[in-house]
């Protein structure tokens, strides 16, 4: 019913023949409409977007919201610093309808574990109490106690997570709230009650800290089927026992890091999509062994790899690229070269650095190896080496590997070297940085690499003295990055 004084809408019509400034409007309107009433294209549209400006979008209208909300959600790094503790808050206080759009498929974790306090009356009890078979005494006694008997008798997730909500509706909403806003131990509650609500969705998995209690409560209520992308970079003395409950659950992963010891670790026999494995502590021999059933590996990275055990079983890898055993104490004759033979010629990266403590040698023998049996590697890494080294031998391998980009000799002892040497590895990188000198045997896509990615060396010497614009380094490591490219860094 209209009032007195207003006015009608105009009704809406087609623009009129040869207008062709309201042809265009007329179509720009009609194109809104229908990505505005269809959800994938405007999700598709906002996932360019970036999170402040998506802050701005989820209050647009209705039809941003929800997935504005999801996106910037997407990604969460559950933390005990300020800005990690306002974003809990943010997801604690929210209503249901915003909650039901919160659902990460990649967590980080970085929640410190607090120094022990003698004059609280009730103590985390030590993980090897914690196991899957038993519970203890702390914060989360009761929800661990029904994980663990849970590991044991196969009981739902779902129970699992209700003892955890138990926990944290004990504290209250205005306790937990509270505790998550001061941080300290009392954030274990309310830390448990949102990995309970989001652990379903989450495909990737990234751990770089958890006090004891909430380490054996993530263990049990990661969706193991889901979890694609596994990395614990930190954990609790004694949490092997959950970390092989998880690893039980977990047939699909494609990417596994341990960045700590591995004793007592038991991996699965059969991870058929595993693409990426790293494991940066020594890895007991029956270990070893299942790697070799990895059929579609194609990155590998073990350090202080200490028996031959379980090296051969990794000649079968034909899918590998990346091959990192770094503080190795392999004999190179009768394992390393066996290993380069079998695998050699698929290989793009390869990093084979020995324990300094050894004091081996790099010798004409070893870079022969490498150039001959592995030729198209594209990254290398030759650390830690004893003895005089001269600049001929990275000229050699520059030389012979016609797609190598980055090389690292470092740790040892520096580089002895004189203005000939000098002139003669500077021409070498000079003419692998120039694209126009690019022989013929030289693909397309490496001819673009030339272009857009400088040749590095990494070198140690005494002197300031720059090598083909290549400063020397005092690390005497260098470090694999384990993103999708496992660029060779340095420290």
């Amino acid at each position: 019913m209209m009032t007195r004084g207003s006015k009608r809408a105009p009704p809406r019509t087609a623009p009129k023949p040869g207008d062709t400034a309201a042809s265009a409007k007329h179509a720009l309107g009609s194109a809104a409409q229908t990505v505005m009433r269809t959800p994938e294209l405007v999700a598709n549209i906002l996932s360019h977007a970036s999170k402040k400006d998506l802050c701005r979008f989820a209050l647009v209208c209705k039809s941003f919201h929800p997935p504005s909300t999801s996106l910037l959600w997407r990604t969460w790094t559950i933390s005990s610093d300020p800005h990690g503790r306002r974003r809990l808050l943010a997801f604690l206080t929210a209503g249901p309808r915003t909650k039901a759009l919160i659902r990460p498929v990649s967590v980080r974790v970085q929640i410190q574990t607090p120094p022990p306090n003698p004059a609280e009356s009730v103590q985390a009890p030590m993980m090897g109490q914690m196991g899957p078979q038993g519970g203890g005494g702390g914060v989360l006694a009761a929800v661990v106690a029904v994980a663990g008997a849970a590991a044991g008798v196969g009981a739902p997730i779902s129970a699992m997570a209700g003892q955890v909500m138990g926990s944290f509706e004990a504290a209250g909403a205005m306790g937990n709230l509270t505790a998550v806003a001061e941080g300290g131990p009392a954030m274990s509650p309310p830390v448990a009650e949102v990995i309970s609500e989001i652990a379903g969705g989450v495909r990737s998995w990234v751990i770089d800290g958890l006090p004891p209690d909430l380490f054996s409560v993530w263990a049990t209520l990661v969706n193991g089927p889901n979890c694609l992308d596994l990395r614990v970079n930190a954990w609790p003395d004694g949490a092997q026992p959950w970390i092989n409950y998880l690893f039980a659950r977990c047939p699909n992963l494609r990417h596994l890091e341990l960045d700590e010891g591995a004793e007592g670790v038991v991996l699965r026999a059969d991870l058929p999509r595993l693409e990426r494995l790293v494991i940066l502590g020594p890895l007991p021999i029956g270990e070893a062994l299942k790697i070799g059933a990895y059929a579609n590996l194609k990155r590998l990275m073990i350090s202080y790899v200490e028996s031959m055990d379980g090296i051969p079983a990794l000649h079968t890898l034909r899918q590998l690229e990346y091959l990192m055993l770094t503080f190795v104490k392999l004999d190179w004759a009768s394992v390393i070269r066996p290993l380069l033979r079998a695998l050699g010629k698929q290989l793009r990266a390869l990093d084979l650095s020995p324990d300094p403590d050894d004091r081996v040698e790099l010798d004409a023998g070893r870079v022969d190896d490498v150039c001959s049996l592995c030729p198209g590697v594209e990254q290398l890494a030759l650390d830690n080496y004893a003895g005089p080294r001269r600049l001929s031998i990275p000229a050699r391998l520059f030389l012979r590997l016609k797609g190598l980009r980055t090389l690292s000799i470092l740790g040892g002892g520096g580089f002895h070297f004189n203005q000939e040497d000098k002139r003669m590895i500077e021409a070498v990188i000079e003419d692998r940085n120039d694209p126009t000198l690019a022989g013929a045997s030289v693909s397309a896509s490496r001819l673009a690499k030339r272009q857009t990615k400088p040749v590095r060396f990494f070198y140690w010497w005494d002197s300031e003295e720059t090598l083909a614009g290549c400063a020397p380094r005092r690390s005497q490591e260098s470090a694999w990055g384990t993103d999708e490219d496992w660029e060779l860094m340095c420290d």
